[in-house]
């Protein structure tokens, strides 16, 4: 069976007025401290911590890389998916003419048929992460240069991607430093490249406010 996903884009804001707190933080999902947890619960956070990571449903399993430079969230079993609108603008772009200005005019779609391809544009989403410092230190990583490492780290990446994609060809393996370098984890991804285009607001409320309220919170 053929997967497609659905793209709504929207124009989402965070804005906290709350003053930032000496137990402030980030973290990833896969290695959040239990102490890190307790603080959340006592703020009003309610799910068991398997919920963020390891369980079957877990939230993990509903957020997605956009396209390589973006997030989403995944909000209904058909596969829609919601991200902001600069992430999807030169979709919405290219997908405009003078009679159907998507861009201006923002665009709906009715039914399946009508939804949008978009051939340039994939999510991926996070099927599992392993901490592989150990690894990596193994190979000398420590002493080599910022060319060499990139050079370990993208062999690595590419050797661990040829194994898992012989178990399915839509995942694939990126490497990243974490914690000034201290630490080294590699996630594995399962890619979607049927991406389709099903709703967008005009511009005027997508892009209000322009690339200040886009970056400056």
């Amino acid at each position: 069976m053929k997967k497609r996903l659905s793209l709504g884009l929207l124009s989402l804001s965070m804005l906290s007025p709350l003053p930032s707190m000496a137990d402030e933080g980030m973290w990833t999902l896969y290695d959040l401290p239990s102490q890190v947890y307790q603080a959340m619960c006592g703020y009003g956070f309610m799910l068991p911590q398997g919920a963020l990571y390891s369980d079957a449903n877990a939230i993990k399993n509903n957020v997605v890389n956009f396209s390589g430079f973006c997030s989403g969230v995944v909000v209904s079993p058909d596969g829609l998916v919601f991200t902001n609108h600069h992430c999807g603008f030169e979709a919405i772009r290219s997908h405009s003419t003078t009679e159907h200005d998507y861009m201006l005019n923002g665009f709906v779609a009715k039914s399946y048929e009508e939804e949008l391809p978009n051939e340039n544009m994939f999510v991926s989403f996070m099927k599992s992460q392993q901490d592989i410092t150990p690894r990596l230190k193994a190979l000398g990583i420590d002493n080599l240069n910022k060319k060499a490492q990139n050079h370990l780290v993208d062999s690595l990446s590419q050797a661990m991607t040829d194994s898992v994609k012989k178990l399915d060809k839509t995942l694939h393996v990126d490497i990243d430093a974490f914690y000034e370098g201290n630490k080294w984890y590699a996630t594995t991804y399962q890619d979607f490249t049927d991406l389709r285009l099903v709703f967008t607001v005009p511009k005027s409320m997508g892009k209000y406010g322009g690339e200040t309220d886009n970056w400056m919170w």
